[in-house]
């Protein structure tokens, strides 16, 4: 390898460091972008007790066209920032734990996103919280085995408790050691 080459390499792994070190633009830019629309929605609607009041058609209008926008700019904020944060992650604390915090932050982000937009749309936010807090209730009664298991799942795969190699011994359950019968 000669000097030029290894200028080339060196510049190479100096930009991939800083790409790793930089700040998520497209997450920020499209935040600002998403509370402006925000903003401009707010201001066309703030007189309006619904939002397709009779005499107001076009303040109805630009109030629904900012919350659309506000919901595609937030939307496109959220997923990026989940991206970034898996990326920053993966290297720190492996693909597995990245996943389940990027999945956590697109969540988080979608239900405030459609919460604020439904509000910037005159919506009862109220109502469908209830709404949704009663479903919620139900599907978690009717779901609690698979909820339990599935945060079981979580929890040894965030606290590593045994690794590849280790000898485990099962105490219950169809594949327990005891569940087998010997002649």
């Amino acid at each position: 390898m000669d000097l030029q080459e290894k200028r080339q390499l060196d510049l190479a792994r100096q930009v991939a460091g800083v790409k790793a070190r930089a700040r998520p633009w497209r997450a920020i830019i499209f935040t600002v972008l998403a509370i402006a629309a925000a903003g401009v929605s707010f201001a066309f609607s703030r007189d309006l007790k619904t939002l397709w009041e009779p005499g107001h058609l076009a303040n109805s209008i630009a109030a629904a066209v900012a919350a659309v926008a506000f919901f595609i700019f937030a939307s496109i904020a959220v997923v990026s920032l989940a991206s970034q944060a898996r990326k920053t992650l993966q290297s720190v604390t492996g693909s597995a734990h990245a996943a389940v915090v990027r999945y956590a932050i697109v969540l988080i982000g979608a239900i405030l996103t459609i919460t604020v937009t439904l509000g910037l749309l005159k919506v009862p936010i109220g109502q469908l919280l209830v709404g949704g807090a009663l479903a919620t209730i139900i599907v978690t009664i009717a779901g609690q085995q698979s909820l339990s298991n599935i945060f079981a799942g979580l929890v040894l795969l965030l606290s590593r408790p045994f690794q590849v190699g280790d000898a485990i011994l099962l105490r219950s359950g169809a594949l327990s050691a005891g569940s087998s019968k010997e002649p």
